[in-house]
């Protein structure tokens, strides 16, 4: 009985030792009820569109999983946008992810060959866009979750930004358009410490390197172009709403 004790915990150590590691979850939380309009700049209930918290993993592979909450439920008349800003020595990266439900709105919106895609750009250059693997999932419908790999395993997390757009149809324009929106914008000092057996020590190191805030991002707004060039076709339209 002995002899076989041993070889189950021996059995037990080879698979926790192969199984990748990864840092503790970078966790940002949003308040509730701050989805704007975009003509009237006053609040509104959209919950669908009202991001509650962002959750980051990265694992010592390279691996990423990104997870949106929102305060409702993912929501097929919004579109979600993601940018995170990573570094590797002097090197920076950018990855742009978009995800719309509902195609019929991507194709109507003109978005239908960048949406629902995880997209990398190197060092601020758009010469060359990387689309990479990746695989969405809706957890427990409030939830929108993106798993792909990072160009390189040794990349550190810097900035990751969130901008939501609730679409509404427009009967004028005989289109989809963004009427209201949330964002969130979030900032890492320095590389996250891998996960240790001090896990007290390592979440209070994590909770001290990141930053939740509303200001303007810095290289993922370029990111954002999708949605920004929305907000740009928004705002051009605007005296005809």
């Amino acid at each position: 009985m002995r002899k076989i004790a041993t070889i189950t915990v021996v059995l037990t150590l080879l698979v926790l030792l192969a199984m990748p590691s990864k840092a503790s979850p970078l966790v940002f939380e949003d308040e509730k009820g701050d989805v704007a309009d975009i003509l009237t700049q006053s609040n509104i209930s959209k919950s669908g569109t009202d991001i509650k918290r962002l959750i980051y993993y990265q694992y010592d592979s390279g691996k990423v999983i990104v997870s949106l909450e929102v305060y409702g439920e993912i929501d097929p008349h919004t579109y979600y946008t993601v940018a995170l800003t990573t570094t590797e020595g002097n090197k920076k990266i950018g990855y742009a992810i978009a995800y719309l439900k509902s195609e019929e709105i991507a194709k109507n919106l003109g978005v239908n060959e960048t949406v629902n895609k995880v997209l990398a750009v190197e060092n601020e250059s758009f010469n060359k866009t990387i689309s990479l693997d990746h695989k969405f999932e809706i957890i427990n419908k409030d939830t929108l979750r993106v798993t792909f790999n990072l160009l390189s395993p040794g990349e550190s997390i810097r900035e990751i930004a969130v901008m939501t757009w609730g679409l509404e149809w427009n009967q004028g324009l005989n289109g989809w358009f963004p009427r209201y929106m949330d964002f969130l914008n979030c900032t890492v000092e320095q590389s996250q410490p891998q996960q240790t057996d001090n896990e007290n020590q390592t979440q209070q190191s994590n909770n001290e390197n990141q930053q939740d805030n509303k200001g303007s991002p810095g290289f993922e707004a370029i990111l954002l172009l999708p949605a920004i060039l929305i907000a740009l076709l928004i705002l051009r339209n605007k005296k005809n709403l």
